[in-house]
């Protein structure tokens, strides 16, 4: 439920009613926990940076950071890394800005590879599902194929056997006629 503090707090800085958005930012600071913690902070920090509070802003980006690595929300580390050298920037910072830069685009080249990674995996899972469905498939169709040619040597002995019993009785049949015209 916390989670709306950052939220509606971001929608209504972007819609210029600042009070409102800063009383939500700090409601959300005494209730959150962890990442909406985390996102309330980004908030607040964004808000600071936009009003050029970059103090205020470096303040609530440092603590925010502080939030994610403790409880291992890596995912906010990114977001943290790529405001934070605008701060620095515009309070005379360049090497900091320059090595959060860097720290930056490091970052999101690792989230980059990660996805690219587990997209590679989801493709190879994705081709491997299709690979063995293709195997069954031939297979059963092996198999309905085997059964149909099992079923047509069984038509074909049975049309045998009947010819060979429908002979078998002819001849017979002509065997009794002759008898009786023997006798």
């Amino acid at each position: 439920a916390s989670v709306v503090y950052p939220i509606y707090g971001n929608i209504l800085r972007d819609l210029g009613r600042d009070a409102e958005a800063v009383k939500l930012y700090e409601q959300g600071l005494e209730l959150a926990e962890s990442e909406d913690l985390v996102l309330t902070r980004m908030g607040y920090g964004d808000y600071h940076l936009k009003k050029g509070n970059y103090s205020q802003a470096l303040d609530m980006y440092l603590k925010g950071l502080a939030v994610a690595e403790r409880h291992d929300l890596n995912v906010y580390h990114q977001l943290f890394y790529r405001t934070r050298p605008e701060a620095h920037e515009a309070l005379g910072q360049l090497p900091e800005a320059l090595r959060y830069q860097k720290e930056y685009h490091v970052l999101a080249e690792r989230v980059f590879n990660i996805e690219k990674e587990h997209s590679l995996n989801d493709m190879r899972a994705q081709y491997d599902l299709e690979r063995k469905e293709a195997e069954l498939r031939n297979h059963q169709l092996q198999l309905l194929q085997e059964k149909r040619k099992n079923l047509v040597y069984i038509l074909i002995i049975a049309i045998v056997v009947l010819a060979l019993a429908g002979t078998w009785y002819f001849y017979r049949r002509r065997d009794s006629y002759y008898r009786e015209i023997v006798k």
